[in-house]
Order: C-alpha cells, then sequence, then structure tokens
C-alpha cells in the first residue's frame, strides 16, 4: 500500500476573531464536507480556551508520496 499525504490546494472565506499570544494553546478541527475522489472540501477551526478565534474552508488533494 503506497503511502498518502494531503496537500492544501485553497483557502477560501478565512475569518479571524481573536488574537492568539505567545504561551495560548491552539488547538484545531476540521470537518470534511465533501469528497469526491481524491478531493476534498472541508471546514476548520482553530480554538482557544475552547472558544473559536478562526475558521476557514480548505480545498485539499490526497496524494501518492
Amino acid at each position: 500500500m503506497k503511502e498518502k499525504s494531503v496537500c492544501l490546494i485553497s483557502r477560501e472565506n478565512a475569518k479571524f476573531w481573536a488574537r492568539v499570544r505567545r504561551g495560548d494553546r491552539l488547538d484545531y478541527g476540521w470537518e470534511v464536507i465533501k469528497m469526491k475522489s481524491s478531493l476534498m472540501v472541508l471546514k476548520g477551526q482553530a480554538f482557544v480556551d475552547g472558544k473559536v478565534c478562526a475558521e476557514a474552508e480548505f480545498k485539499a488533494m490526497i496524494v501518492d508520496k
């Protein structure tokens, strides 16, 4: 079985609500919205202290390493 990688293609609708400071713990969450063959559309969010500080939609492709 071949190893795979995910390559980000584009970012859209990025929104930033809070500044992330040195020492903050930054957590990420991703949700696959659509997937067709090796192309994916994802929604990603970044959290500090459990509160959303940024979000965006991404397009990505699964490729062989």
